[in-house]
């Protein structure tokens, strides 16, 4: 719920490098999103998948 998108992009230079770009309509559907049961099973096994763990870094749209 929330979620506008999630799309997966890979880097030009290094295909290992992944980044998720995603848009919420707010703060509190994305803190649902990373408190739910599938992502909680994901940070239980994203160090056996992945060379550093994820950083997720928030932004806001720049308005005009």
């Amino acid at each position: 719920q929330g979620c506008l998108n999630y799309d997966l992009h890979v880097s030009a230079d290094d295909p290992g490098l992944l980044v998720f770009h995603e848009n919420w309509t707010t703060k509190a559907d994305l803190d649902n999103h990373l408190a739910s049961p599938h992502i909680d099973a994901f940070r239980g096994v994203a160090g056996e998948l992945l060379a550093e763990p994820p950083n997720i870094t928030l932004w806001s749209e720049a308005k005009a």
